[in-house]
């Protein structure tokens, strides 16, 4: 008899951080920093622009004009960071997002 090496149950786009940026209101800043306090992006992103970043725990983001940008965590649409022109601060792990 074979046995399958497939493992049961792997669940893909909900193990660690998935985040999606998506400029949808004029330029934004974004700075993100990965689990390990390293730096990983550090740009703008414009309406009609996406970028995608993962963490297996967290990534800590800090958004200029919040209102600029849709975040999507791990599949799930938060809408946009904050209001026009602030500057926020976020933690997001596999359960969510904490406001710093």
């Amino acid at each position: 008899p074979s046995e399958s090496t497939a493992p049961s149950a792997s669940p893909v786009t909900t193990t660690g951080v998935n985040l999606l940026f998506t400029g949808v209101n004029g330029r934004t800043w974004i700075g993100i920093k990965d689990s390990t306090g390293k730096q990983i992006f550090d740009g703008q992103i414009k309406s009609g622009e996406s970028q995608s970043f993962t963490d297996a725990s967290s990534l800590n983001v800090t958004i200029g004009n919040a209102a600029a940008v849709k975040v999507t965590l791990n599949g799930s649409d938060l809408g946009v960071a904050g209001g026009y022109g602030e500057v926020v601060r976020f933690n997001y792990t596999p359960t969510g997002a904490v406001k710093e």
